[in-house]
């Protein structure tokens, strides 16, 4: 177990040094969140929202979205960035060490997780000086960091997969452009999806970007009965997406 922690936490290392030598993957971290915020919670006015939220702003509600939307997009296109170190060759001599490949799906996946954490601290305190006030209790940052944690290892591990079994753009990217938006609209994040058609209400139950959202927007009571249920769905989705990946992992043709 102590040889595995460290080969997942080499490999990750190694991915954040690849990462952070790429400044204008650097700027764009920081720059794009911000820039959805300040754009889309300015989306609707208050007296658009109030039949739908009541006395919420669209601030209170949009906020724990852009967290999910900000951790499904980075998630989702993290894969490309394994495409150079496959070309490379790295992974290919990575597969015949002693390295297990479910360490590989890990380590990228906790270096990418490690970006996703600051960078959701980055738009939660651009938020509150834009005038959001979340609940500062124990249960709030435990459901933010659970949130955080299981949708980037979910979306990273199908990305990964899809990098392994496309392995090239033209395979991954038109995938990605149609799963992406249907899921993004499909989770409510926007508005309520209690004013949708009642089949776009039932396709949305199945949406995991929608239990995350329902998470945070339920952080006050993170042990409630539909919370817990989120919570396993979100668990069971990641386990699954973890053995996919898992299980895609192959040398570059």
């Amino acid at each position: 177990m102590k040889q595995f922690i460290r080969d997942v936490l080499a490999i990750a290392q190694d991915r954040i040094r690849q990462q952070l030598r790429v400044k204008v993957w650097v700027a764009m971290e920081v720059i794009e969140p911000i820039m959805w915020l300040v754009l889309y919670s300015q989306l609707y006015t208050d007296q658009v929202t109030r039949p739908f939220l009541g006395e919420r702003t669209y601030l209170d509600f949009f906020v724990p979205g852009l967290v999910v939307m900000s951790c499904f997009f980075s998630s989702s296109w993290c894969g490309l960035g394994l495409l150079d170190r496959m070309r490379s060759g790295f992974i290919n001599r990575l597969l015949v060490t002693p390295v297990s490949r479910t360490a590989i799906i890990l380590g990228y996946s906790v270096a990418l997780i490690a970006s996703l954490w600051w960078q959701v601290m980055l738009v939660m305190a651009t938020a509150c000086v834009m005038g959001w006030r979340p609940p500062l209790t124990f249960d709030f940052f435990a459901v933010i960091f659970v949130v955080i944690t299981l949708i980037g290892l979910a979306f990273s591990s199908l990305s990964f997969a899809l990098t392994f079994i496309g392995q090239s753009e033209d395979a991954i990217i038109p995938v990605l452009n149609f799963v992406q938006l249907p899921m993004l609209f499909l989770s409510g994040i926007f508005l309520p999806l209690s004013v949708s058609p009642v089949w776009v209400q039932w396709a949305a139950k199945f949406n995991p970007l929608g239990w995350a959202h329902k998470m945070l927007s339920h952080s006050d009571t993170p042990f409630a009965s539909p919370s817990i249920s989120w919570m396993v769905g979100l668990v069971l989705f990641a386990g699954i997406s973890l053995i996919v990946a898992r299980r895609s992992v192959r040398p570059m043709q």
